[in-house]
C-alpha cells in the first residue's frame, strides 16, 4: 500500500477519541488504509447484504457481537448503528474502539450529529495527492490530468478509461439512485457532463436548467447529491467584511480530473494537448490538491476565490486564520509578470500589505522577494 499523508493523523485521533470516522469518495482508499493501520481489528463491510440485514434488524445484538476494535465500512448503509455505538462507547470508555468509513458525506454527518457528536473525530480521505502520486513513474502533465488520482488505477494497473467508465456506472449512478429517485438517469448524466464543461466557472443553475431541460430546483437537488457523493464541490467566493460589489455565486470543481476528463469525452491523453479546457483541468487539479493537503494534514484552513463585479479576480485565497494567502494558478511553463496584474488592486481590497503571493504553474520553482513561484508538483501549504 502506498503510504498516505493522513496516516499519522488517523492514528493520533484513534488515541484521542473512542470513534474515528473517515469519509471520502468511493475508491479513495478508505478501506485499505483502515485495515492497514488497524490490522488486528475486525473488518465488516456493510455493503454485504446479509451483514446489513443483521445490523439493521438487530443493531443492539450486532454491536454487542462486534466491539472492542472493529472497522465498519460504509456506515451510511445502516445509520441506525450510530445510536448503539454511542451507547457502547459511553459504557466502555475505550479510545479507538470503532473505526467508521462512509462515502455519503451528508448521510454520515447527519448520523454523527444525531448520535456521535463529541465522541468521534471526523477525517476526510480524498484520492491521491500529487505527492502520493509521485510513487508512480509518469510525471507527464497531460497523463496526470487524464488519469486522475483514484488509487485503484495505480494499485491494480487498470486503464483509466476502463476504471472511470465503471466508476460512473457502478458508483455514481447507483449512489444517485440510493439518495434520490431520479426518473430519467439520461438527463442526470447530461447534467453531469455539462458540469464537467463548466469547471472553474460560476454556477448558473438557470442556464443549466435551459440546457438540461429540467427545473433549477431539480438541478439544485442533483448538485447537492453530487456534492454528497464526493463527485463535485463548490468553491465559495471571499467577501468577508468587504463593502465592494463582489461576486457571491460559487464556482464548481470536480474531486478528480480523470473523472472530469472522462465526462468531457477525452479518451487518451493526447486529446488534452490542444483541448480548450486543458487550463480548467489544471486549475481543477491544483485547487483539488489544496483540498487534499488541508484534509490529509488536518489543517484548519478555508479555500475561497475572489472576484469583484468588474472581473478583477484571484484564482484561490487560502484563509489560514491569521492571514490570507493569495494563489494564482496558470498552466504555462514560463512565468510572466502578467500573472499578477491585479496584485496591487486586490491587496488594497483585501488589506494584504504583508502577504506574499504564490504562483503555481508548470515551469520550474523560483523564490522572489514579492512572490513564490512553484512547479505544480512541489507546492505545499
Amino acid at each position: 500500500m502506498i503510504q498516505r499523508t493522513i496516516e499519522q493523523l488517523v492514528l493520533k485521533r484513534a488515541a484521542q477519541y473512542p470513534v474515528v470516522t473517515l469519509t471520502g469518495p468511493r475508491q479513495s482508499g478508505k478501506s485499505t488504509l483502515c485495515q492497514a493501520l488497524f490490522p488486528n481489528y475486525k473488518y465488516l463491510n456493510l455493503e454485504d447484504l446479509a451483514l446489513r440485514e443483521f445490523a439493521s434488524s438487530d443493531p443492539v445484538g450486532f454491536i454487542h457481537q462486534n466491539q472492542g476494535g472493529v472497522i465498519l465500512d460504509e456506515i451510511q448503509r445502516v445509520p441506525e448503528l450510530c445510536s448503539q455505538i454511542q451507547v457502547c462507547v459511553d459504557a466502555n470508555k475505550r479510545k479507538g474502539e470503532f473505526i467508521l468509513t462512509g462515502s455519503h458525506n451528508l448521510s454520515v454527518r447527519q448520523s454523527i450529529n444525531q448520535s456521535l457528536a463529541g465522541r468521534t473525530a471526523v477525517l476526510e480521505l480524498l484520492p491521491f495527492s500529487l505527492k502520493e502520486r509521485q510513487n508512480f513513474p509518469s510525471k507527464d502533465l497531460q497523463e496526470i490530468l487524464f488519469q486522475g488520482f483514484y488509487p485503484t488505477i495505480f494499485d491494480q494497473n487498470i486503464e483509466a478509461n476502463v476504471f472511470l467508465a465503471d466508476y460512473i456506472a457502478t458508483y455514481v449512478e447507483r449512489d444517485v439512485r440510493d439518495l434520490e429517485n431520479i426518473r430519467d438517469l439520461t438527463l442526470f448524466k447530461k447534467f453531469l457532463g455539462l458540469c464537467a464543461g463548466r469547471v472553474g466557472q460560476l454556477v448558473n443553475l438557470s442556464n443549466l436548467s435551459n440546457e438540461v431541460g429540467v427545473s433549477s430546483t431539480t438541478l439544485k437537488s442533483w448538485l447537492t447529491i453530487l456534492e454528497a457523493t464526493y463527485v463535485v464541490y463548490l468553491l465559495k467566493p471571499f467577501y468577508k467584511n468587504l463593502n465592494k460589489r463582489l461576486v457571491k455565486m460559487p464556482k464548481l470543481y470536480f474531486y478528480d480530473t480523470g473523472l472530469m476528463a472522462h465526462l468531457l469525452g477525452i479518451r487518451k491523453k493526447e486529446q488534452l494537448i490542444n483541448h480548450p479546457l486543458q487550463g480548467a483541468l489544471f486549475e481543477n487539479m491544483m485547487i483539488g490538491e489544496m483540498k487534499k493537503q488541508i484534509a490529509h494534514k488536518g489543517l484548519q484552513h478555508e479555500l475561497y476565490f475572489y472576484r469583484d463585479s468588474k472581473g478583477v479576480e484571484v484564482d484561490l485565497i487560502v484563509d489560514q486564520g491569521t492571514k490570507l494567502l493569495p494563489i494564482e494558478i496558470k498552466m504555462a511553463q514560463t512565468y510572466s509578470s502578467g500573472f499578477l496584474k491585479n496584485k496591487s488592486m486586490i491587496e488594497k481590497d483585501l488589506s494584504l500589505p504583508a502577504a506574499k503571493w504564490q504562483v503555481v504553474y508548470s515551469g520550474s520553482t523560483q523564490q522572489r522577494s514579492d512572490v513564490d513561484i512553484w512547479n505544480f508538483d512541489e507546492f505545499e501549504l
